[in-house]
């Protein structure tokens, strides 16, 4: 039987008769979430749904009598005020059994405000890589400074059991931004290409690097066979990818494959019957090994499949693409490509070759054909997503209107992109083109860098802690 009371630092302590846990509640800005509260309420959720929950003023002890359970629950912390809830909080999933002390870091802020992050980043990046580690921390990598004429070359983490950055200490070889990444099957990260600044302009570069959030170490990989940045990239089954698009001056994509003997990565130059790979603009692999493919044309958008099945039936990679069934579909860049399952891929927003306007659109595989798929709130050209703690949700963040860098996004959205639900509009604190979101484990959203409009002393980074009051 757990016993709930809240300790006098004013973070809420479980205490068994064996084992302690605490709720550490973590504040990484300088607003005040205890502003207006005047009484807390804790709940468990175990699947989705509340096992036990208990509410007390601030100046009560607290206690939870009936928590007996152990397994896996999620914590959320609600500081209300006049019964509105006014700050929020929610752990991660944590595994509770008897005889352990556990502390649990939560993000706890005041509830849909994007609030800057009061630690400042290693580097005032922007067109960075960041991707969410399987710790909770936030690796982020490369890119630019606020004038656009230097790229960096360092790795920093964002902790969120602390809510700080951390420089790693760790650097790759030159300065890259706009390069593509994706996470392998053994958890490591996968960056390849982006753009490099010498004499003051960007070149596209080939190199591949490939990062382990275990050891924390970047290695050097062999190249790709062409430069390219902006472009993009996808592992559909172990030890196979392909990288495409972002160079106009070849007609060959690079066919990745890992080496069984060696474990190294090779790569090749591969012309695909049928893919116009100069027009390509995006990609993304789904469950099934089948990727996705977006473009400006017509033989730049449909599916390549190497999977395994399909190349036990046809060997040759090279026919590898089938091209968009003839009908209503979209030629697009700067769209999100967000796979849903085996089947569909959401394609949200981008720019298209005629100026329509598009909103959210489902490409659905089996019959290589678009159909009407959830809306975001606002257009976003090149933005930035994530999945979010809670399955058929997503974050969607950073990009622009129209595809100008004058006119970006202020906005991040937390939809269902199955159902349309949706939590409330979240204003961010400032115009962030360029910047990058991640959903932490605990359902905080942190949004990093952005070119800056008034100078570098503008918030490297922003965070928010999203609530539905329905």
């Amino acid at each position: 039987m757990w016993l709930l009371m809240l300790a006098c630092t004013g973070g809420p302590t479980i205490v068994n008769q064996e084992g302690t846990l605490v709720l550490d509640l973590v504040n990484p800005t300088i607003a005040d979430p205890w502003n207006g509260v005047d009484s807390v309420l804790i709940e468990l959720v175990v699947d989705g749904q509340v096992v036990e929950q208990s509410s007390f003023s601030l100046d009560e002890d607290a206690q939870v009598p009936g928590l007996d359970h152990f397994g896996t629950g999620r914590f959320r912390v609600a500081g209300l005020g006049g019964g509105t809830v006014v700050s929020y909080g929610r752990s991660a999933e944590v595994w509770l059994a008897p005889g352990v002390d556990l502390t649990i870091p939560m993000t706890f802020l005041p509830v849909n405000q994007v609030l800057p992050v009061a630690d400042e980043m290693a580097a005032p990046r922007s067109e960075h890589l960041s991707a969410r580690l399987p710790d909770g921390r936030v690796l982020l990598f490369g890119g630019r400074s606020p004038d656009g004429g230097v790229a960096y070359a360092d790795l920093e983490v964002y902790d969120p059991a602390e809510g700080i950055f951390k420089p790693t200490g760790t650097y790759a070889p030159l300065g890259l931004y706009a390069a593509s990444w994706t996470v392998r099957p053994d958890r490591t990260l996968l960056i390849t290409g982006g753009r490099t600044i010498l004499a003051g302009s960007g070149r596209a570069h080939p190199g591949v690097f490939q990062y382990d959030p275990v050891s924390g170490l970047l290695s050097s990989e062999t190249d790709m066979t062409n430069d390219r940045s902006g472009h993009c990239l996808a592992e559909f089954r172990e030890g196979f990818g392909v990288a495409m698009g972002g160079n106009r001056l070849t007609l060959a994509v690079d066919w990745m494959r890992n080496d069984p003997d060696t474990n190294e990565l090779n790569w090749s130059d591969v012309v695909i019957t049928g893919l116009d790979q100069a027009a390509v603009t995006g990609c993304v692999a789904v469950e099934g090994g089948e990727v996705f493919v977006q473009g400006m044309s017509a033989n730049a958008t449909g599916l390549f499949n190497f999977s395994e099945d399909a190349a036990a039936v046809n060997p040759n990679v090279s026919d590898a693409f089938y091209a968009v069934e003839s009908g209503d579909f979209d030629l697009l860049e700067g769209a999100m490509l967000i796979p849903l399952d085996a089947e569909t891929v959401w394609v949200g927003a981008g720019e298209s070759a005629s100026d329509t306007p598009i909103t959210g659109r489902l490409f659905d595989i089996p019959s290589r054909s678009f159909v009407g798929g959830v809306d975001p709130a606002r257009p976003r050209v090149s933005g930035d997503w994530d999945a979010w703690i809670e399955d058929g949700w997503y974050v969607l963040g950073c990009g622009t209107a129209d595809g100008s860098p004058e006119t970006p996004q202020t906005t991040v959205e937390v939809l269902n992109l199955e159902s349309g639900e949706r939590y409330p509009y979240l204003e961010m604190d400032r115009a962030r083109p360029g910047c990058r979101v991640d959903a932490l484990l605990d359902g905080a959203i942190l949004i990093s860098g952005g070119f800056s409009s008034g100078g570098d002393a503008e918030p490297g980074a922003a965070i928010v802690v999203p609530y539905d009051p329905a």
